[in-house]
């Protein structure tokens, strides 16, 4: 299915990261975007006709070709840390990353939860 999303940002579906950008049509399995707090809706077939060849690009990315943008949770302690991308940060256990300087239970909880 073909959506379109008021918001900027990323998340996880089928175990792969989904970017999508304010108002350009996605393409994502029926329901994946439900547990974000984003206004969703079905894209029209006027506005994913409109999308050209060399607009297209690729929505799932591997985890480890991601780095992480400067909203995400504790983005300044992780960077600083050497902790830049999704899968680096994914690999780390709860104990790990508290033991980063300006990571406390409340980041890393909102850091679990993308």
């Amino acid at each position: 299915m073909w959506y379109v999303i008021n918001g900027n940002g990323s998340t996880k579906v089928n175990g792969h990261f989904v970017h999508y950008e304010n108002g350009t049509p996605i393409e994502a399995p029926k329901g994946a975007f439900d547990h974000l707090d984003v206004d969703v809706r079905k894209a029209t077939k006027e506005e994913v006709s409109m999308i050209t060849r060399d607009q297209v690009r690729t929505t799932v990315v591997n985890d480890s070709e991601k780095r992480i943008s400067e909203d995400f949770p504790g983005y300044d302690s992780l960077t600083k840390a050497g902790y830049d991308s999704y899968d680096k940060i994914e690999a780390l256990s709860d104990k790990e990353l508290l033991a980063i300087d300006g990571i406390g239970p409340a980041t890393l909880k909102k850091i679990r939860a993308k």
